[in-house]
Protein backbone atom coordinates (compact mmCIF):
# COMPACT_ATOMS: atom_id res chain seq x y z
CA UNK A 1 0.00 0.00 0.00
CA UNK A 2 1.11 3.75 -0.69
CA UNK A 3 0.33 4.82 2.81
CA UNK A 4 -0.30 3.24 6.14
CA UNK A 5 -3.36 4.57 7.18
CA UNK A 6 -5.07 5.33 4.30
CA UNK A 7 -4.17 3.31 2.09
CA UNK A 8 -4.06 3.40 -2.05
CA UNK A 9 -2.43 0.21 -3.55
CA UNK A 10 0.80 0.26 -5.12
CA UNK A 11 1.36 -0.20 -8.87
CA UNK A 12 3.39 -0.47 -11.69
CA UNK A 13 3.27 3.66 -12.19
CA UNK A 14 3.34 4.23 -8.32
CA UNK A 15 6.21 7.28 -8.08
CA UNK A 16 8.98 6.20 -5.29
CA UNK A 17 12.23 8.09 -4.28
CA UNK A 18 14.93 6.33 -6.54
CA UNK A 19 17.51 7.74 -4.48
CA UNK A 20 20.92 7.12 -5.40
CA UNK A 21 20.22 5.88 -8.48
CA UNK A 22 20.05 9.26 -9.44
CA UNK A 23 23.57 9.07 -9.91
CA UNK A 24 24.07 6.85 -13.58
CA UNK A 25 21.69 9.73 -14.54
CA UNK A 26 23.51 12.68 -14.09
CA UNK A 27 26.46 10.47 -15.11
CA UNK A 28 24.63 9.29 -18.43
CA UNK A 29 23.86 13.11 -19.15
CA UNK A 30 27.33 14.09 -18.66
CA UNK A 31 28.26 11.16 -20.95
CA UNK A 32 25.83 13.17 -23.88
CA UNK A 33 27.41 16.41 -23.31
CA UNK A 34 31.02 14.72 -24.25
CA UNK A 35 29.12 13.00 -27.31
CA UNK A 36 28.23 16.93 -28.46
CA UNK A 37 31.65 18.11 -27.34
CA UNK A 38 30.54 20.90 -24.93
CA UNK A 39 33.02 18.68 -22.36
CA UNK A 40 34.95 15.90 -22.39
CA UNK A 41 35.81 13.31 -19.18
CA UNK A 42 39.11 14.88 -18.54
CA UNK A 43 38.35 18.34 -18.46
CA UNK A 44 39.36 20.16 -15.25
CA UNK A 45 36.30 21.33 -13.12
CA UNK A 46 37.78 24.77 -12.90
CA UNK A 47 37.24 25.14 -17.05
CA UNK A 48 33.49 24.53 -16.46
CA UNK A 49 33.33 26.22 -13.11
CA UNK A 50 36.42 28.51 -12.66
CA UNK A 51 35.52 29.62 -9.03
CA UNK A 52 35.46 25.75 -7.87
CA UNK A 53 37.92 24.96 -5.11
CA UNK A 54 39.05 21.90 -3.19
CA UNK A 55 40.53 22.22 0.54
CA UNK A 56 43.99 21.76 -1.49
CA UNK A 57 45.33 24.13 -4.28
CA UNK A 58 46.81 21.38 -6.26
CA UNK A 59 43.78 19.27 -6.15
CA UNK A 60 41.39 22.28 -7.28
CA UNK A 61 43.77 22.47 -10.32
CA UNK A 62 43.47 19.15 -10.97
CA UNK A 63 40.30 17.49 -10.42
CA UNK A 64 38.65 16.36 -13.90
CA UNK A 65 34.83 15.54 -14.85
CA UNK A 66 35.71 11.91 -14.54
CA UNK A 67 37.37 12.48 -10.48
CA UNK A 68 33.78 13.99 -10.02
CA UNK A 69 31.85 10.77 -11.03
CA UNK A 70 34.04 8.27 -9.71
CA UNK A 71 34.13 9.09 -5.63
CA UNK A 72 38.18 9.65 -5.66
CA UNK A 73 38.54 13.15 -5.04
CA UNK A 74 39.59 13.20 -1.42
CA UNK A 75 36.33 13.64 0.09
CA UNK A 76 35.49 10.72 2.98
CA UNK A 77 32.00 8.82 2.33
CA UNK A 78 28.96 11.41 3.25
CA UNK A 79 31.84 13.67 3.79
CA UNK A 80 30.29 17.25 3.65
CA UNK A 81 26.83 15.63 2.84
CA UNK A 82 25.12 18.25 5.66
CA UNK A 83 26.06 21.43 3.77
CA UNK A 84 23.24 19.98 1.43
CA UNK A 85 20.83 17.56 2.69
CA UNK A 86 17.90 19.04 4.79
CA UNK A 87 19.99 22.68 4.58
CA UNK A 88 18.81 26.45 3.67
CA UNK A 89 21.97 25.95 1.05
CA UNK A 90 21.36 26.08 -2.78
CA UNK A 91 23.38 24.29 -5.01
CA UNK A 92 26.14 26.80 -5.46
CA UNK A 93 26.39 27.82 -1.68
CA UNK A 94 27.07 23.84 -1.17
CA UNK A 95 29.67 23.50 -3.88
CA UNK A 96 31.49 26.77 -2.80
CA UNK A 97 31.54 25.46 0.67
CA UNK A 98 33.42 22.59 -0.33
CA UNK A 99 36.43 24.52 0.03
CA UNK A 100 36.72 24.27 3.72
CA UNK A 101 36.36 20.57 3.81
CA UNK A 102 39.66 18.68 4.88
CA UNK A 103 40.43 15.66 2.76
CA UNK A 104 39.88 12.17 4.32
CA UNK A 105 42.31 10.47 1.91
CA UNK A 106 45.00 11.55 -0.88
CA UNK A 107 43.61 12.49 -4.38
CA UNK A 108 43.13 9.89 -6.25
CA UNK A 109 44.53 7.50 -3.79
CA UNK A 110 40.76 6.18 -2.20
CA UNK A 111 37.42 5.91 -2.39
CA UNK A 112 34.79 7.98 -0.53
CA UNK A 113 31.24 8.12 -1.69
CA UNK A 114 30.55 11.74 -2.29
CA UNK A 115 27.55 13.23 -3.25
CA UNK A 116 28.49 16.62 -3.18
CA UNK A 117 31.10 15.79 -6.19
CA UNK A 118 27.76 15.04 -8.00
CA UNK A 119 26.09 18.34 -6.91
CA UNK A 120 29.59 20.07 -8.85
CA UNK A 121 28.99 17.66 -12.13
CA UNK A 122 25.34 18.60 -11.99
CA UNK A 123 26.36 22.26 -11.76
CA UNK A 124 28.92 21.52 -14.85
CA UNK A 125 25.40 20.93 -17.02
CA UNK A 126 24.07 24.19 -16.04
CA UNK A 127 27.33 26.14 -16.73
CA UNK A 128 27.83 24.62 -20.02
CA UNK A 129 23.81 24.58 -21.67
CA UNK A 130 22.31 27.12 -19.46
CA UNK A 131 19.67 24.83 -18.69
CA UNK A 132 19.51 23.58 -15.00
CA UNK A 133 20.13 19.48 -14.39
CA UNK A 134 16.56 18.99 -13.65
CA UNK A 135 15.43 20.30 -17.09
CA UNK A 136 18.24 18.76 -18.78
CA UNK A 137 17.52 15.24 -17.30
CA UNK A 138 13.78 15.70 -17.98
CA UNK A 139 14.22 16.45 -21.90
CA UNK A 140 17.03 14.62 -22.78
CA UNK A 141 16.30 11.53 -20.47
CA UNK A 142 12.56 11.48 -19.45
CA UNK A 143 11.27 12.55 -22.01
CA UNK A 144 12.81 10.37 -25.30
CA UNK A 145 12.33 7.21 -23.27
CA UNK A 146 9.03 8.14 -22.37
CA UNK A 147 9.37 8.37 -18.61
CA UNK A 148 6.57 10.39 -18.28
CA UNK A 149 5.90 9.76 -14.82
CA UNK A 150 9.39 10.59 -13.36
CA UNK A 151 10.46 14.01 -11.73
CA UNK A 152 13.40 15.39 -10.29
CA UNK A 153 12.17 17.15 -7.38
CA UNK A 154 10.59 16.67 -3.72
CA UNK A 155 7.68 18.86 -4.38
CA UNK A 156 6.66 17.14 -7.74
CA UNK A 157 6.52 13.95 -6.21
CA UNK A 158 4.36 15.17 -2.84
CA UNK A 159 1.67 16.85 -5.57
CA UNK A 160 1.68 13.35 -7.79
CA UNK A 161 -1.85 11.27 -7.00
CA UNK A 162 -0.07 7.84 -7.15
CA UNK A 163 2.72 8.35 -4.84
CA UNK A 164 4.35 6.00 -1.63
CA UNK A 165 4.69 8.02 1.23
CA UNK A 166 7.77 7.11 3.51
CA UNK A 167 7.41 5.78 6.39
CA UNK A 168 9.95 5.57 9.49
CA UNK A 169 9.89 3.71 12.93
CA UNK A 170 9.42 6.12 15.82
CA UNK A 171 8.65 5.10 19.25
CA UNK A 172 7.86 1.59 17.73
CA UNK A 173 5.34 2.01 15.90
CA UNK A 174 5.56 2.11 11.84
CA UNK A 175 4.07 5.86 10.83
CA UNK A 176 3.95 8.05 7.90
CA UNK A 177 6.64 10.59 8.02
CA UNK A 178 7.75 13.64 5.42
CA UNK A 179 10.03 12.95 2.45
CA UNK A 180 13.47 14.74 3.21
CA UNK A 181 13.72 17.59 0.39
CA UNK A 182 16.59 16.57 -1.76
CA UNK A 183 15.92 19.22 -4.20
CA UNK A 184 19.14 21.24 -3.75
CA UNK A 185 21.72 17.95 -4.13
CA UNK A 186 19.28 16.63 -6.76
CA UNK A 187 22.25 15.51 -8.87
CA UNK A 188 23.49 13.38 -6.25
CA UNK A 189 19.91 11.44 -5.23
CA UNK A 190 16.75 13.37 -6.22
CA UNK A 191 14.65 11.71 -8.73
CA UNK A 192 11.53 9.91 -8.45
CA UNK A 193 10.39 7.08 -10.46
CA UNK A 194 7.48 4.66 -10.80
CA UNK A 195 8.29 0.74 -12.01
CA UNK A 196 6.90 1.05 -15.45
CA UNK A 197 9.62 4.64 -16.21
CA UNK A 198 12.76 2.66 -14.34
CA UNK A 199 11.98 -0.58 -16.87
CA UNK A 200 12.35 1.96 -19.97
CA UNK A 201 16.03 2.83 -18.48
CA UNK A 202 17.12 -0.34 -17.87
CA UNK A 203 15.40 -0.83 -21.66
CA UNK A 204 18.49 2.20 -22.25
CA UNK A 205 20.77 0.26 -20.68
CA UNK A 206 20.38 -3.26 -21.94
CA UNK A 207 20.34 -1.62 -25.28
CA UNK A 208 23.61 -0.11 -25.08
CA UNK A 209 22.05 3.32 -25.26
CA UNK A 210 19.20 2.34 -27.69
CA UNK A 211 15.65 1.90 -27.51
CA UNK A 212 14.19 -0.05 -30.40
CA UNK A 213 15.53 1.54 -33.54
CA UNK A 214 16.62 4.87 -31.47
CA UNK A 215 20.03 5.31 -30.60
CA UNK A 216 19.23 8.19 -27.40
CA UNK A 217 22.47 7.99 -25.79
CA UNK A 218 26.04 6.80 -27.19
CA UNK A 219 26.68 3.19 -27.26
CA UNK A 220 31.04 4.82 -26.32
CA UNK A 221 29.15 6.67 -23.51
CA UNK A 222 27.11 3.69 -21.93
CA UNK A 223 30.86 1.59 -22.35
CA UNK A 224 32.81 4.57 -20.42
CA UNK A 225 30.27 5.08 -17.23
CA UNK A 226 30.78 0.90 -16.83
CA UNK A 227 34.41 0.95 -16.70
CA UNK A 228 36.19 0.51 -13.69
CA UNK A 229 37.78 4.03 -12.70
CA UNK A 230 37.74 3.99 -9.10
CA UNK A 231 38.97 0.13 -7.27
CA UNK A 232 37.69 -0.72 -3.82
CA UNK A 233 38.56 -3.58 -1.62
CA UNK A 234 36.32 -6.67 -1.19
CA UNK A 235 36.61 -7.25 2.16
CA UNK A 236 36.30 -11.02 3.88
CA UNK A 237 32.90 -10.78 4.67
CA UNK A 238 31.98 -9.90 0.98
CA UNK A 239 34.23 -12.83 -0.15
CA UNK A 240 32.53 -15.22 2.29
CA UNK A 241 29.02 -13.66 1.03
CA UNK A 242 30.07 -14.21 -2.62
CA UNK A 243 33.11 -16.21 -3.49
CA UNK A 244 32.67 -15.44 -7.09
CA UNK A 245 33.29 -12.23 -6.49
CA UNK A 246 37.33 -10.96 -7.35
CA UNK A 247 36.72 -7.29 -8.41
CA UNK A 248 34.41 -4.27 -7.09
CA UNK A 249 35.30 -0.91 -8.45
CA UNK A 250 33.38 2.12 -9.05
CA UNK A 251 32.61 3.04 -12.53
CA UNK A 252 30.70 6.68 -13.21
CA UNK A 253 27.37 6.58 -11.37
CA UNK A 254 27.59 2.77 -10.94
CA UNK A 255 29.06 0.16 -8.80
CA UNK A 256 30.73 -2.88 -10.89
CA UNK A 257 32.05 -6.54 -9.58
CA UNK A 258 32.11 -9.62 -11.58
CA UNK A 259 29.76 -13.13 -10.33
CA UNK A 260 30.27 -16.54 -11.41
CA UNK A 261 32.48 -14.33 -14.67
CA UNK A 262 29.88 -12.22 -15.60
CA UNK A 263 29.48 -7.68 -15.06
CA UNK A 264 27.50 -7.31 -12.53
CA UNK A 265 26.37 -3.39 -12.93
CA UNK A 266 24.62 -2.19 -10.03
Amino acid sequence: MRHLKEGGEVDADTLFAIGSNTKAFTSTAMGLLVTEGKIAWDDPVLRHIPEFRMYDPLVTSKITVRDLLCHRGGLGTFQGDLMAFGSIYDRAEAIRRIRFIEPAYDFRDGFGYSNLMFVTAGQIIYRVTDSSWDSFIDQRIFMPLGMDRSNTSVGEFEAAANAATAHGLVDGEIVPIPHDNLDNMAPAGSINSSANDMARWLLLQTGNGSVGDEQIVDSAVISETRKPHNLQQVGEAAKKLNPWTHFSAYGLGWSLSDYRGRLVVA
